[in-house]
């Protein structure tokens, strides 16, 4: 069984020339910022670890501004490896390679 990120798993759907959400992986509350700004809509921020059940244990975060999405990852090392942030709304602005 391969053992990927949602990240690395989109990235593979991408080459496969399936539609996925805009987004991209920010490590640090600034990255998050920028990747937020240039989606320029409310954005969700999912932390990348392999466990399941991450939206009840708080690793799902949602955020209407580029300055809400930077504070979500404003927290110390240990708690995020890293983040996807992404826009997806019923799919109509998923976007292929």
């Amino acid at each position: 069984m391969a053992r990927l990120h949602e990240h690395e798993g989109k990235a593979l759907f991408k080459i496969a020339k399936m539609p996925i959400p805009q987004g991209d992986v920010a490590k640090t509350p600034e990255e998050a910022r920028k990747i937020a700004e240039k989606i320029g809509k409310p954005v969700v921020i999912k932390i990348q670890i392999w466990a399941g059940g991450r939206g009840k244990a708080g690793g799902v975060k949602f955020a209407d501004t580029p300055e809400e999405a930077q504070k979500v990852l404003d927290v110390p090392p240990y708690v995020k490896e890293q983040c996807k942030v992404f826009w997806n709304e019923d799919d109509e602005e998923a976007t292929g390679p």
